[in-house]
């Protein structure tokens, strides 16, 4: 089949035309990828930051558009974002993930951060195992505010480091 995908490709690189039927080998090796793009696209677009680093695909949740202030409950005017990352891990097959929570460092106290980080990252993983994603290896994991990736001294920092992280390997 691979050998038919690349004479095909050939082919059409050289603009030849065939009868065969050559389509349906594009068909299967191109469509997850452009599915997978198109969602990671479709994700961008509805709040979600989406980089691939490597071997390693990592989506991040702001908790400020996805979360009700100060708790772990997701909003449910959310639920379509969603299921757009519901699709796209799909796509990914039984691959391991691990969902992450992090705070910013304006809660009562460290215990707390942790918690909410951790509750918010066992709702992502509640919502995504309801909707089909079964993973064995899919960890959730509360690290409160000890991993900032911006200044907590600025309203924009502290928004930055309210996220959950989704990260699988490709």
């Amino acid at each position: 089949m691979r050998k038919l995908f690349l004479a095909a490709a050939l082919l059409g690189l050289a603009g030849c035309s065939t009868t065969q039927s050559v389509p349906g080998a594009f068909h299967t090796y191109i469509t997850p990828l452009h599915t997978r793009i198109g969602l990671m696209d479709r994700l961008a677009t509805q709040g979600f930051v989406v980089m691939e680093q490597g071997d390693k695909l990592r989506l991040v949740i702001p908790a400020d558009h996805f979360f009700e202030v100060g708790t772990p409950t997701l909003k449910p005017q959310r639920y379509l974002a969603l299921n757009y990352l519901t699709a796209l891990l799909n796509t990914y097959g039984r691959t391991p993930m691990q969902i992450t929570g992090y705070t910013d460092d304006l809660g009562s106290s460290d215990k707390e951060n942790c918690i909410l980080s951790q509750q918010r990252a066992e709702s992502v993983r509640a919502y995504l195992w309801t909707h089909g994603i079964i993973f064995r290896d899919m960890v959730a994991v509360g690290k409160g505010d000890h991993s900032p990736v911006a200044d907590n001294r600025t309203t924009k920092g502290q928004a930055a480091n309210r996220r959950v992280e989704i990260t699988l390997r490709k």
